[in-house]
């Protein structure tokens, strides 16, 4: 079967990417067009729109909103105002998977969306766009789901560091979540425009904790408790280094079914490389979906972008490395 123009573009000398979120890297053109010229392979799926339909247009924007265009040109006049232009800059983008936004066939969707500029001396018009949709119950390939197995919980777990006195924002936030979780009326990661300001109050909350206490032992054990609330994960762990680069777990907080935990558990230097160790002071935040989830190679609008590896150190789309992974 002969191959076409397009798939013989798909490049896999790039660094994978995490396939639970659409990556778009545009040139600003002479004339103010945002122009795609990499898209990631998994876009049909989550947006609607095929990496081909990008490359058609003369513009990103026309998958966009007028609102959204104009939030992604102030964003990106944010980045060149920025001495961090390289580093991530979080909004909200919202579109419909069709350039023909009054098409009532088009699938609407709005995206949590991320944008960087990979190279801001060397190439200062190129810039990576990162989409995670708000709601993407409908989107996401099945992964396997093993059941959290029963055990007792670690005695370490000190659950009374958020009482009902603590935290009230946070206590707060928890009931809204559970509402709204209940709810099949609504559309997954509905949120209200007072969010903005609730977080202001939490984290004047957080910090005011944080300033009565005197020991690294009860800030390790709150800072995680506080963490996890926050993001609902089923782990998080406090890691510290020694001089040798060696790391130890000094607190954990797991959901009470979790397999096992890492509370005391030390590993050595080798565990996580000096290059891997360079990429978390660059970019500091690391997301992993799921790690037997295959990942979504990048789809080039020319054979020259074929030859332009991205450079993805600061995507939070990056990939882990299989090392990692087992």
């Amino acid at each position: 079967m002969p191959t076409s123009p397009l798939l013989s573009r798909i490049s896999d000398r790039f660094s994978p990417r995490q396939s639970y979120g659409v990556l778009i890297a545009f040139d600003e053109t002479e004339e103010g067009d945002l122009k795609p010229v990499q898209v990631s392979e998994n876009s049909p799926r989550i947006l609607g729109i095929s990496p081909s339909s990008f490359f058609q247009r003369k513009c990103l924007t026309a998958f966009l909103t007028p609102d959204s265009s104009e939030t992604l040109r102030d964003a990106l006049d944010m980045l060149g105002e920025s001495d961090f232009a390289a580093s991530p800059s979080t909004f909200e983008l919202s579109g419909r998977s069709t350039s023909n936004l009054s098409n009532p066939n088009g699938r609407p969707w709005t995206a949590f969306c991320a944008i960087h500029r990979p190279d801001p001396k060397g190439n200062p018009s190129r810039a990576i766009l990162e989409l995670e949709l708000v709601d993407a119950s409908f989107s996401k390939a099945p992964v396997p789901t093993p059941p959290l197995e029963e055990i007792e919980e670690p005695d370490y777990i000190y659950q009374s560091f958020l009482p009902p006195d603590k935290f009230p924002e946070l206590q707060r936030m928890k009931r809204m979540r559970a509402r709204a979780k209940a709810r099949t009326d609504l559309p997954g990661g509905v949120r209200k425009p007072s969010d903005a300001l609730r977080m202001v109050e939490l984290i004047s909350e957080i910090e005011e904790e944080f300033r009565t206490i005197t020991d690294i032992d009860t800030f390790a054990k709150v800072l995680t408790v506080v963490f996890k609330e926050l993001t609902e994960f089923n782990r998080v762990m406090l890691y510290v280094f020694d001089d040798q680069w060696n790391g130890a777990v000094i607190a954990e907080e797991v959901h009470p079914k979790s397999k096992s935990d890492y509370m005391g558990v030390s590993f050595p230097a080798a565990d996580i490389p000096a290059q891997a160790r360079d990429l978390y002071v660059i970019n500091k935040v690391r997301l992993l979906f799921h790690r037997e989830v295959p990942t979504s190679r990048l789809v080039c609008s020319s054979l020259e972008e074929v030859e332009q590896p991205l450079n993805m150190s600061h995507a939070f789309l990056r990939a882990m490395s299989p090392i990692h992974l087992k």
